[in-house]
């Protein structure tokens, strides 16, 4: 069901990318404000473009996939000192143990549940499952569905951000 459901919407085409991941930028700002430890992804293929909330009042963090089963977070300085990770996506090997408050997560699809497909290697959830962050899932409004094809191991988000709006899981 899982593998099924990314091969329909990992290449999804989004109309009006960039103003859309501007109105999802707009919502999350809104939700985020008065946090200041923030984990962020570098964005791949059609993910939201996140660096547009950096700023220099809040600390961001970025994920650094260490080996197959292992995620350490990244303290976020600029783009020029990011290295590829095991995954070969660009991250900050200046790892940090502070707490995270909040975890913005891309995906490619999120169901009216709060759960998230991703790209099928489970890192945030694995690095997210003991931790009592916020959870915000970042998602185009044509890629929320109503399928469950939750399994035992995914968590389940705080929040899914859309351009439209900003949905509060219960």
């Amino acid at each position: 069901m899982k593998n099924k459901l990314r091969k329909q919407y990992k290449n999804i085409i989004i109309i009006n990318k960039e103003y859309k991941d501007n109105l999802i930028i707009q919502n999350l700002k809104t939700l985020i404000k008065d946090y200041n430890k923030i984990l962020i992804y570098y964005p791949i293929k059609n993910e939201v473009d996140i660096f547009k909330i950096i700023d220099n009042k809040k600390r961001f963090y970025l994920p650094f996939c260490i080996n197959e089963e292992e995620m350490k977070i990244g303290l976020f300085k600029d783009k020029k000192s990011l290295i590829k990770d095991k995954c070969k996506i660009l991250s900050s090997d200046v790892f940090s143990s502070e707490k995270i408050e909040v975890a913005i997560v891309p995906s490619i699809a999120m169901n009216n549940k709060g759960y998230r497909l991703g790209y099928g290697k489970g890192y945030y959830d694995r690095y997210l499952v003991n931790s009592n962050c916020i959870k915000i899932a970042l998602v185009y409004e044509q890629c929320l569905i109503n399928e469950r094809f939750e399994e035992e191991w995914d968590i389940k988000f705080d929040y899914i951000v859309t351009e439209n709006k900003i949905i509060e899981v219960k």
